[in-house]
């Protein structure tokens, strides 16, 4: 089955910057409470060494001179949502794997629009183009997922026929498996 994977890296980061624009060119980190744990939700470009999931302790000794914002995960939410709503109204398939990830059937809708560029053309400019979605399409969700790992931000990359080929540079971690599995 035809696959979109439209990838928004950084997703509340870039939510943040269209909030206040002066924090594009700044280290931030956007961190949330569970409990009276602190752990990092995303980084700006700017800093180095810290990773989401990782204690906001652990990312501070790193970038000293980060400015934290905790983040707004309603408003994160919301924003996803009407992403979601946007390409909806390019496909009856879409399905929301995280805040970054969405996966688009394009499975015999393509004539619908005129042909399958078409189609493609039409999810990605449905997207506010702050967002700079990655779009990749394969035959398969994670195909589709690797692709979009590859384009550029704001573009589109197919894969080619062989997926045996295309797949093999990429590393185990991006495999969909339980860490366990990935590290034996």
């Amino acid at each position: 089955m035809l696959v979109a994977c439209v990838l928004i890296d950084h997703f509340p980061f870039k939510l943040e910057a269209r909030r206040d624009p002066c924090l594009t060119t700044r280290p931030v980190i956007v961190f949330k409470r569970v409990g009276s744990l602190r752990t990092v939700l995303d980084v700006s470009s700017q800093v180095q060494n810290a990773m989401p999931g990782m204690p906001l302790q652990e990312a501070l000794a790193n970038s000293k001179d980060a400015i934290l914002i905790e983040a707004d995960m309603s408003k994160y939410e919301r924003a996803f949502e009407y992403v979601l709503l946007c390409l909806s109204d390019w496909s009856p398939m879409v399905e929301g794997a995280d805040l970054e990830c969405i996966y688009v059937g394009l499975k015999g809708i393509d004539n619908t629009y005129g042909g399958e560029e078409r189609l493609i053309a039409g999810l990605q400019g449905s997207l506010p183009r702050y967002l700079q979605p990655r779009l990749g399409v394969s035959v398969g969700k994670h195909p589709a997922y690797l692709a979009a790992l590859r384009a550029e931000p704001g573009s589109l990359y197919r894969t080619p026929d062989d997926l045996k080929e295309f797949v093999a540079p990429f590393s185990v971690d991006v495999l969909p498996v339980p860490r366990k599995v990935k590290l034996r």
